[in-house]
């Protein structure tokens, strides 16, 4: 039995939810970016991309590739927001096969970036991925929110200090859709030295009010607030695969506040949190000095830019590898 559905539309990519739900537990390295519910969101809420999901299932396997087509390419579903990108699979890699043979049928260029380095998908060495940048992170052992802290006593002291000038820490969760609007409308508002800001379109702010709201106390958001004002706030959310983690996805601060160090107290403090709660800390896409400065570790991510042949080759490879 060899089976392929493509799902171009909110309403076809539904009827993959039983499959795809299975697929994303059954993935050990799929992150919450592959998830069901919040490619489905990405599909019916954000303009960047037409949606080009490719299932297929097997005698003895199932995957899926939550594809769109961009500008020209293929590519995979969610922009530039998701920041972790992936396939999900599942059996015998004959299926994946299939829907990377069925995606090289549109005769288009694949371009993706930001594949994690611990994924569990060969077809991606196969396409030729190369390296692309590093998510830095603090693992979690039994001792690391102590060897934390005494990593960084002078971030220690700043935090009593910013504490000392009236700022409080303060935790919500994602169902507080006025303040995650504020938070991006302010990001908006940022200007960006090397590339556009990819919040200053409003499609973008109402899609991160839902996703917040669709993760509720997955999202936690953290503000040191001072009275009525946001010195800083950092929205993450907590993800359990590949294993337990705490994602930092977005930080804002008051250039007002500037001296004291917001921004950084702020991720060093939830980073030390999530220490202590057992979570690994993912700082997440890019080496931004403050990240390297707080990370002990990191993960490889991958980029891929290959044609439509090389598609079927890679696809007509892992298709001969099952039949010896």
């Amino acid at each position: 039995m060899r089976r392929v559905v493509i799902a171009q539309n909110s309403l076809e990519i539904e009827g993959l939810r039983g499959l795809w739900e299975h697929l994303h537990a059954q993935s050990p390295g799929a992150t919450l970016f592959q998830s069901f519910a919040l490619n489905e969101l990405a599909a019916r809420m954000l303009n960047g991309g037409s949606p080009l999901v490719v299932a297929a299932e097997s005698d003895s396997g199932a995957a899926i590739i939550p594809a769109a087509v961009s500008n020209g390419c293929i590519t995979l579903l969610g922009e530039s927001l998701f920041d972790y990108r992936d396939v999900l699979s599942d059996g015998d890699p004959e299926a994946l096969s299939l829907a990377w043979s069925t995606l090289s049928e549109q005769e288009l260029p694949l371009r993706i970036a930001g594949i994690r380095g611990d994924t569990d998908c060969p077809m991606w060495e196969l396409l030729g991925w190369d390296a692309w940048c590093a998510a830095p992170c603090v693992r979690h052992t039994p001792n690391a929110a102590v060897d934390y802290c005494g990593a960084h006593s002078r971030l220690g002291s700043r935090l009593r200090r910013l504490q000392r000038a009236g700022a409080e820490l303060k935790h919500y969760s994602g169902g507080e859709p006025s303040l995650v609007r504020w938070i991006y409308r302010k990001k908006a508002e940022q200007q960006t030295a090397f590339a556009p800001n990819i919040f200053a379109e409003r499609e973008r702010i109402d899609f991160m009010v839902a996703w917040c709201a669709l993760a509720g106390r997955l999202c936690d958001i953290y503000c040191f607030e001072a009275g009525s004002e946001i010195v800083s706030a950092l929205v993450t959310f907590r993800d359990s695969t590949p294993h337990p983690a705490r994602r930092f996805y977005t930080i804002y601060f008051d250039p007002r506040w500037e001296k004291f160090s917001p921004g950084t107290v702020l991720v060093y403090e939830v980073a030390r949190r999530s220490l202590q709660e057992g979570l690994e800390a993912d700082f997440m896409t890019g080496e931004q000095p403050h990240k390297l400065r707080l990370a002990a570790d990191s993960v490889p991510l991958y980029q891929v830019s290959t044609g439509a042949a090389e598609m079927r080759v890679a696809a007509e490879e892992v298709d001969q590898r099952v039949a010896a």
